[in-house]
């Protein structure tokens, strides 16, 4: 079990890099591929530097979804999700308005504080995910 869980998560581990690096090297081409003709320019011109940021985090995305679904196979479901919405609320939001506000990151911050809560829970889920198939 335990194979087939780091299995996983390393294929999705490699995908997650490929997207990472494609959405940050083609920021501006992504952005102008998935923009309508209403999209103001003021828009266009945050968009790419929003990209940037979630971006490194695409990884623990895809590792939160590999633990989370082996968690759920394994007919753990209640503790996963305590801990994936404490750190999507507690961590991401939260800490999202903290840098949103206090240190002045605007959109930025929000963006920062979101993929802290995602890597927060990645982290603790795969904690999990590593000890009940231990």
């Amino acid at each position: 079990m335990r194979r087939l869980l780091r299995l996983g998560a390393g294929l999705a581990g490699v995908a997650a890099a490929v997207l990472r690096l494609t959405a940050a090297v083609f920021a501006d081409a992504t952005v102008t591929l998935f923009s309508g003709a209403k999209t103001t320019p003021e828009a266009r011109e945050l968009m790419p530097a929003l990209l940037r940021w979630p971006a490194p985090f695409f990884l623990f995305d895809a590792w939160q979804i590999v633990f989370v679904y082996a968690l759920r196979g394994l007919r753990r479901t209640v503790l996963p999700m305590v801990l994936s919405t404490t750190c999507y609320w507690a961590v991401g939001l939260d800490g999202g308005i903290a840098l949103a506000e206090s240190m002045g990151l605007g959109a930025s911050g929000i963006w920062v504080g979101f993929c802290s809560g995602l890597t927060c829970a990645a982290g603790l889920l795969g904690i999990m995910a590593i000890r009940t198939t231990g």
